[in-house]
């Protein structure tokens, strides 16, 4: 089971090696790539994960989310799957 904290370090780490490769600073053969991207992957939240998060931004704006429902958080999480 991956706890919230665990999701969150999960997308810094993505958001760090996106910015490697788009900066050209990450020098990793495509195994490696790969092999880094599934342990990211393993706590990376999924869309049932994401759709659970809160409907306001820090800053006070509304984020745009389709409604929560039982159903909708089962069909994400299967889709996810």
């Amino acid at each position: 089971m991956t706890v919230p904290s665990e999701h969150t370090r999960a997308v810094i780490e993505t958001r760090r090696l996106l910015e490697q490769l788009a900066h050209g600073h990450a020098h990793l053969s495509d195994a490696q790539l790969r092999e880094h991207a599934m342990r990211l992957l393993r706590h990376y939240p999924n869309i049932a994960d994401m759709r659970l998060t809160p409907t306001r931004s820090r800053f006070g704006g509304r984020i745009p989310s389709r409604s929560v429902t039982a159903n909708n958080v089962a069909k994400d999480r299967r889709d996810a799957a």
